[in-house]
Formats: C-alpha cells, structure tokens, sequence
C-alpha cells in the first residue's frame, strides 16, 4: 500500500452508497460520486453518522491498496444536504429517519420537491398531507429528525475544533447527546475518557474554547498528566518539588504557588495520594497506580506464609532426579528448591549463567511429584516458550493466562474468578510492571504458593515500578541468591562481562571478532 499524505486533497461529491460501516468505531466504505467523474469513488474513513443523498467535502489523500485498488482515506469531513431530488429521495429513504422508508420518501419529494427538507424541518405537521403519514408516524419523524439534527450539531461541533473523524465517533458514543456539554464544561475529560487522546490534545481543545491557561481544570490536568508522563520512565510517583518543576514547565506557567493548593484539594477527593517513602517526605502518586501498589503488598504478604514439607523425603527425591536426569544440582540449587517449596512466596534470582533454568525445572519436577498443579507464565511470548521447553510443561504470557479482554480491556481472571492452580512460576519477572502485578496476583488463589523467577539487573519493565528488584530489597519474602557461575556459561565473554559490571568492575574485553570472543 503506498500514500502521499504531506498535503490533505479536497475532495467534494454525494455519497451514492454506505458499502459497509462499523457501528463501534465508525470505520465506513463509501462509494462517492463525483462532479465531472464518471466513476464512482471508493471512500474510507471514520464517519459518524452519514447518509445516502448527502453531499460531502472530504480532506485526504490517495491510497493505492494492493487488494482493492485506489481509494481516497479521510482525514476530515463536512456534511451537506442533498440539493437535487434524487438525492434527496435516496437521503430520506435510506432508513436514517425512522417512519420513511423508499416509497413514504418517494411520496414526500413528488409532494414537496426541493423544498422537502427546510419543510421537514421548519413546517413538519405538513407532512400529513402525504397519504399514509399518521399524526403517530409524524411523531416518530419528527422525533427521528430532532435526533439526527442534533448527532449533526455534535459532529460539526468536534470536527471544528480539529478532532479528526476518528476521535469525533468515538468521543459520540463515548457521551453521546451530552458530547457538546461534556467538552465545554472540561475539556481535558476527553484526555481521561478516550483512548488516544492525550493532555496535548484535550489542551488544545480547551485553549480553542477560551480556557484560561491558569485555570483551576487546566492546571488539575496538567498535574495528572505529569504523573502520568513520568510513567513512562518507569516512575509510580514523583517527589512534590519534582512534580512542581515539571507541570511548570510542562503548562508554561510561571508559578509554582499555583499548583500547590490544588495538589491539597486533589489528595483530599483522593484523585492523588500523597505519602512519605525513604528520603522523599512528599511522594505524590496518581491514584490508580497507588492503589495498585498498596494493593500489590497487601496481597504478597497474605501470600507470605511458611509451609510444612518433608526435608527428607525432598532431599531423597532430588538425589534421584539428578541421577535419572544425569546432571548435578549444585547446593544453591537445592537450597533454592527448598526455599521455594516451604514458602508461599518465594523469588529465585540470580545473574545470567548461574542456573536458574535448571533450577526451575527440578523444582517444577519435584511440585508435580508431590501432587501440586503447577502454573507457568512469563511476560512476553519468547520467554514462555523457552520456559515451556525447559521445563517440557505449557507455559502462557500473563496476559494469555490472565485472558485479556481487548473490549473491555481487562482480565477475565480476578478475584472473582481466579485461576485454577497450586503454584504459580512466573519466570523474567524483572519485566513485570506494577499494574501488571496487581492483575497476577488479583487472580492468582488465595491458596496457592508464587514463585517469581528473574535477574533484577536485566529487562526492566515498560511500564511503572522495579517490582521484582523492591520484593527482594524489602527483605519480606523468602528469597533465593543464585551466584556460581557454571563451567560452561563462565565460558561466554557476555556472561562474565556482566557479572564483572554487575558488580562494578570494568570488564577486560577481548577484541571484537576473535575466535575467544562471543560479544561482538
């Protein structure tokens, strides 16, 4: 598919025929006539609500598509109303007014003509001159037409403000008939209710409606949006004097003083959290991500508990594991092993080459071999196949076994219903983000026992939080250090590279590109 979109093209023409349209997002296919072309032309885009009849004015560019061929993409559009007979027959009949359909339309326009529709709209008791046209049915028309005037209103309204077709359907049926009120009361509801609109959008919007730059919506927005755009970063809070600098700077606000109030009214409705964490007397999280966290510790030390095992039989059943699978654990492995199994939460970490892979497939072997259904994951696709490999048991991303839901965009599994599992092992646990965690552990049962597996050095998380590296700083749960390095991992140039940075020496690289030299 090719396109030239550094300049939008003027389009104008009457739409002939809706060949397919998408009630959720809007998303239609056109076919257009236009003036002076004897082919019809293939339009998509995002309408809102369009009819058969209607002219329209088009701002786009040319596609070529490689399966259906030239076709012009919308960016914006204006809607006018038919000025010819047929057209205005085809609008009337297409079933956009309930009560008139073809014939009832035919009927109008053979009685009315051109001035059917300003009779509509301004004179409509007249349409009882036309046979079959109840005082109940013209209830129902005028009804019908009231409905699409004021979905036309909203859509000019949005598309006026330089919302594109796109956002402007989904902001419709996001508030519908309150769309226009919604806006003009506070704009920046558009950056917390609409996906893929951000603070800069909602902004813009708001500064077109003649907001003041220093009003009190303004500056609440811009304080979340800093929030929020520190998420990015990795970041679940920022400190109060941080947050000041930043949502200054970010909103082009000379003062500071005028944002410290509202972060006060702000915590006190409980829209921000502001706390006291190590060396930060004033840490201000945006709520949802403060709530996941409490949340987050909440459900790992309820998890957190001490479980009764038979050392013996453990240990007689290791012995025999190694010899059917002829290698050796080493006494880390097994204490590791150990650790896991007699806690309910448990981490295994260690840095690249001290066997944690081996590690997990024993313990896996061993929670099996004592009747426990074990539950396997990982955050990325990759890493749950490599685990499901190792370890000869299916393994799922977190998302798959979580089941997202891309309509409501959440899990099918929570509290409320919760995994079928005894141990849950979820491996690269280092890039599982706070928010993440929160939905794991929300669905993982009350009963069951987690491990997480992982290198707090590598693979950060995309999103918000280290939450692996602050479970094993916090030194509340049971946590298992793997450091020998194995004979053929301290081999590789990368493993021992890292373990030397890791622990803050300068490695002695070898020269690129020699034969003793795995890291080009």
């Amino acid at each position: 598919m090719s396109s030239n979109n550094d300049k939008l093209i003027e389009l104008t023409g009457s739409v002939k025929r809706i060949t397919f349209h998408n009630p959720t997002n809007g998303w239609s296919v056109l076919r257009l006539s236009v003036k002076g072309s004897l082919d019809e032309v293939t339009v998509t885009g995002s309408f809102g609500a369009i009819t058969p009849g209607e002219n329209v004015a088009l701002s786009g560019y040319w596609i070529n598509d490689t399966t259906y061929g030239f076709q012009f993409k919308v960016i914006t559009y204006q809607i006018s109303r038919p000025a010819t007979l047929v057209g205005i027959e085809k609008y009337l009949g297409s079933g956009l007014i309930k009560g008139v359909g073809p014939v009832t339309a035919r009927r109008i326009v053979q009685k009315f003509g051109l001035e059917t529709l300003d009779i509509i709209e301004d004179d409509p008791e007249r349409l009882t001159e036309i046979h079959g046209i109840s005082s109940f049915r013209l209830t129902r028309i005028k009804n019908a037409w009231v409905e699409q005037k004021e979905i036309r209103n909203i859509m000019t309204f949005l598309t006026s403000h330089s919302i594109s077709s796109h956002y402007a359907v989904k902001i419709f049926k996001q508030y519908g008939q309150d769309t226009i009120k919604t806006i003009e009361t506070n704009p920046y509801q558009l950056a917390r209710d609409i996906y893929g609109i951000g603070f800069k959008s909602a902004d813009k919007i708001a500064l077109n409606l003649g907001l003041a730059r220093d009003s009190e919506a303004r500056l609440r927005a811009g304080i979340t949006h800093v929030l929020y755009e520190a998420t990015e970063d990795g970041h679940c809070f920022l400190p109060q004097e941080e947050l000041l600098e930043r949502a200054t700077t970010a909103l082009e606000i000379s003062s500071e003083e005028l944002f410290i109030p509202l972060i006060t009214a702000m915590t006190e409705v409980k829209e921000l959290y502001k706390v006291v964490v190590p060396a930060i007397p004033q840490a201000i999280y945006v709520a949802p991500l403060f709530l996941a966290e409490r949340a987050t510790a909440m459900r790992l030390l309820n998890f957190n508990h001490p479980l009764a095992i038979d050392m013996n039989r453990v240990n007689k059943w290791l012995t025999r594991f190694c010899e059917k699978e002829n290698f050796a654990l080493s006494d880390e492995q097994k204490e590791s092993i150990v650790k896991v199994a007699s806690n309910g939460v448990s981490v295994i970490t260690g840095g690249p080459g001290c066997g944690k892979t081996t590690t997990v497939k024993a313990l896996v072997k061993l929670l099996q071999a004592m009747g426990r259904k074990v539950q396997l994951a990982s955050p990325t696709g990759r890493a749950a196949q490599r685990l499901g490999e190792v370890t000869g048991c299916e393994a799922k991303t977190i998302h798959r076994m979580l089941e997202f839901d891309p309509s409501s965009f959440s899990f099918k599994h929570n509290t409320e219903n919760p995994l079928n599992g005894d141990v849950f092992i979820i491996d690269e646990a280092s890039m599982i983000d706070i928010l993440l965690a929160n939905s794991l552990l929300k669905a993982i049962p009350s009963d069951a026992q987690i491990c997480f597996v992982g290198d707090a050095d590598q693979l950060p998380s995309v999103g918000p939080g280290q939450f692996l590296q602050d479970i094993i700083e916090s030194s509340a749960v049971a946590v298992a250090h793997l450091t020998q390095v194995f004979r053929q991992a301290s081999q590789s140039n990368i493993i021992s590279y890292a373990h030397e940075i890791n622990q803050a020496r300068m490695p002695k690289f070898a020269r690129p590109g020699s034969e003793t030299s795995d890291c080009t």
